[in-house]
């Protein structure tokens, strides 16, 4: 018998579809590298008092001896008592001892504030992509999300690169549980205010510092802020009523060792008298005696009313900073000063201890009752005008800016040197431009909350960030239907996408058809067709290719008749894969060749990749006797542009086909290794479908040389990986190659000895993958195909 011949499909486009915001937009972002992994906050040189938990804690987080250990601890204690400082001092530790090979994630989950606390899957996106997950390999659905980074995790440590999770703040266990490991090699601190006793995790309660502890951590706070002040080490009467004052809370104390250092001349009896004549008006705070809000109020009236007036008026505007932390041109453009004299202001701040470095150099942030105490100042010593006309300042700011970097994700902007930075950019700003669409939307600012979503829809893209994508696009097709007819058509097709991208494509369909309509209503010919192209990739989606195929054929005219070539190419391109789809072969390679052909000339290789790949795929339905070795340089030219962005999924789907192309040529030595280098890519990727199919093409490869007890062991593992991943097509068709038998397969013999051209063709052939990963780009203009 001869085994029917198998490749891997690129199902809905879902790695290789035209991206969808716009036909500008052509560009293959890598995974996003979030401050997850790289910017744990840094430790104070002046930890002291806490000696005896940081002990216990690096005790809980060292190497197991037991695999069913409780790898979880949660330090536990009121706001200000310094969790966050034990978590980082512990991690950073930790790390020196070389106990966590796989890095650190962080998160601050921002528990206690109503407005800006973080939901664990959004968490869970931009960690999957630090791990290295591709976004469009990351679940839509939290739960989903949970269940593969704790398999990710798994995977590093049985690989010796155990992970180290720090959430911080969390509020309670809905927060933080689907955060935590599930094994018992990776590990996980958890910082809250409250017990969390729901968590299978060692309890680590941390308390006020003892009076001798707290001068300590004062002395040393004085001693690094200014070398040479031996104030607390000589008046340790006053010292010791400073630290009462302050309650024993390394919060309070840090921020009076910053006061101390600004007047070093004075006796410390006056900042005790200072700081028993502050009265305390902080009525938020849940402490569990009147003291330690006593402490906490003193400290930060007595930080506040050292202050500039300037430096005061930075601080309470950064209260209207929408996300978590911020950077210089963000806090300059509210309090509408230069970005120099800000970047002193802001030096300040941190010094007095006021604010606190954020997740990257130049980026700031507040503790979570700092902020309390910012917006209390702001309420009370900014007008109403003066709050709204800085805010409006903000959202202007980040209106232009978004609208620069987007611009970059298709071509050039003005406000960026490069894609990179315009890139880089939005990464960092990322939380803060989420709330603002937010805040826009409750202010009623209509157009901007629209805008500034609608110029983030490339972004959400690139980084499929889908759940994000929806939360953002249905408040912006909400504050459109106040705007008019056109800006509610682009936010239905931006929220249609961004359903696209989540998978959810019967709602991707609805809202692109309504898009559709309202634009055709609205006379607006360009928009119409590219809600059309953007509509057929959502049939597409679902299988309904005879309707992709109608709307690419009308967004092609549409294309035509306004002399868009790019978005011609586009529509070819995408009218190529519906027929290919439809098993049109023939129309599919010519439509394919159309838009290769047009996209060279356009300069788009992204686009041209996508396009060669499906033009490989066609090739191998329609005629896989005749084309082989083209279809090898086809997915070669593809491979090269795959190599040069590191886009794994698509290196390893060209690495799948090259297998099947290369068991078309005979060549089962080669479509066995590039069928087992594809499992492993797919494998590292996190996606069980692919492997498992990879896993199947590695047995057919070898049925080619007859070695049908070699096969059998990658078809057992295929079929029960897709037996794990629940009933599909695929299970009865991997059964089927189970059931051939040893002398089933023939052979056939060599056909005698080939001419010294078909040779030179086969090494080639043979060797053009491994020459293009070798960089040898050259070996793809060796050899000119005449082939229509």
């Amino acid at each position: 018998m001869v085994a029917d011949r198998m490749h891997n499909e690129i199902a809905g486009g879902q790695f290789y579809s035209a991206v969808v915001q716009g036909r500008d937009i052509t560009v293959q972002l890598p995974p996003r590298v979030t401050p997850a992994m790289s910017a744990l906050p840094k430790g104070s040189k002046a930890f002291t008092g806490h000696d005896a938990e940081l002990r216990t804690l690096l005790a809980r987080l060292a190497p197991p001896s037991d695999a069913h250990a409780t790898a979880v601890t949660a330090v536990v204690g009121m706001a200000g008592v310094g969790k966050t400082e034990l978590a980082v001092q512990a991690a950073r530790a930790a790390l020196d001892q070389d106990w966590f090979p796989g890095g650190v994630l962080y998160a601050d989950l921002l528990g206690y504030d109503t407005v800006r606390r973080l939901d664990p899957g959004r968490v869970l996106g931009g960690w999957l992509g630090a791990l290295g997950i591709p976004g469009e390999r990351v679940p839509p659905d939290a739960g989903d999300r949970a269940r593969l980074f704790a398999s990710v995790l798994t995977d590093r440590a049985r690989q010796g690169r155990r992970v180290l999770v720090v959430i911080d703040n969390a509020s309670s266990h809905g927060q933080a549980g689907p955060l935590l490991p599930t094994d018992g090699d990776n590990a996980a601190i958890i910082t809250s205010r409250h017990m969390l006793s729901m968590f299978d995790a060692h309890r680590l309660d941390l308390n006020v510092l003892a009076a001798p502890d707290a001068v300590l951590l004062l002395q040393r706070a004085v001693e690094m802020l200014r070398s040479g002040d031996t104030r607390v080490r000589d008046q340790p009467a006053d010292a010791a009523g400073i630290a009462r004052l302050c309650g024993g809370l390394p919060l309070a104390l840090r921020i009076i060792a910053a006061l101390l250092t600004d007047t070093p001349a004075r006796p410390l009896a006056g900042m005790v008298a200072d700081l028993t004549d502050t009265d305390s008006r902080l009525e938020e705070m849940s402490y569990a005696d009147a003291d330690t809000e006593i402490a906490v109020r003193a400290a930060f009236d007595l930080s506040y009313r050292h202050l500039t007036p300037e430096q005061a008026r930075l601080f309470r505007l950064m209260a209207l900073s929408p996300g978590g932390e911020w950077g210089v041109d963000a806090a300059a453009t509210l309090a509408d000063r230069t970005g120099s004299r800000v970047r002193r202001l802001l030096n300040r701040l941190r010094g007095a201890h006021l604010i606190e470095d954020g997740t990257a150099d130049e980026r700031y942030r507040f503790h979570d009752l700092m902020r309390e105490y910012a917006g209390e100042r702001l309420a009370e010593q900014e007008s109403g005008p003066d709050r709204a006309a800085a805010a409006d300042r903000l959202m202007d700011y980040y209106l232009e800016t978004v609208g620069s970097a987007a611009t970059w994700l298709g071509g050039k902007g003005s406000l960026f040197r490069s894609r990179e930075q315009a890139v880089a950019w939005l990464d960092a700003e990322y939380s803060n431009l989420l709330a603002a669409v937010v805040a826009e939307h409750d202010r009623g600012r209509w157009q901007t909350s629209y805008l500034l979503a609608s110029r983030l829809s490339g972004y959400f893209e690139f980084r499929h960030l889908a759940d994000d994508g929806i939360t953002t696009q249905t408040l912006a097709l909400d504050a459109a239907t106040r705007l008019g007819r056109v800006p509610q058509a682009n936010a239905a097709s931006n929220l249609g996408n961004a359903y696209r991208i989540a998978h959810h494509y019967e709602a991707a369909v609805v809202h692109l058809s309504h898009a559709h309509e309202l634009a055709r209503q609205a006379g607006q010919t360009a928009m119409e067709g590219l809600f059309l192209h953007n509509l057929g990739l959502a049939y597409f989606n679902v299988g309904e290719y005879e309707k992709a195929e109608s709307c690419h054929r009308a967004d092609l005219s549409i294309c035509v008749r306004r002399g868009d070539q790019r978005g011609q190419a586009h529509a070819w391109s995408s009218l190529g894969d519906a027929l290919r789809m439809q098993k049109r072969f023939s129309e599919a390679v010519e439509t394919l060749d159309k838009a290769i052909a047009l996209l060279q000339l356009l300069g788009s290789p992204h686009e041209i990749m996508f396009a060669r790949i499906n033009l490989a795929l066609a090739s191998l339905d329609w005629r896989p006797a005749t084309t082989p070795s083209y279809i090898v340089w086809q997915l070669c030219s593809a491979l090269q542009t795959a190599k040069e962005t590191d886009n794994r999924p698509a290196k390893a789907t060209i690495f799948l086909n090259l297998s099947v192309a290369y068991v078309n040529r005979g060549h089962h030595e080669s479509a066995v290794h590039w069928a087992k280098e594809a499992a492993a890519l797919f494998a590292s990727l996190h996606d069980p479908r692919r492997e498992a199919g990879a896993l199947r093409q590695v047995g057919v490869a070898y049925l080619g040389t007859g070695e049908v007890s070699q096969a059998r062991p990658y078809f057992e593992r295929a079929l029960a990986m897709f037996e794990d991943l629940g009933p599909s097509g695929e299970i009865e068709a991997t059964r089927t190659y189970l059931n051939i038998e040893d002398g089933e397969i023939t052979v056939a013999p060599a056909a005698g000895p080939p001419d010294e051209a078909a040779r030179l063709v086969t090494e080639w052939c043979d060797d053009l993958p491994h020459a293009v990963l070798r960089g040898e780009t050259a070996r793809l203009e060796e050899i000119v195909f005449a082939v229509h």
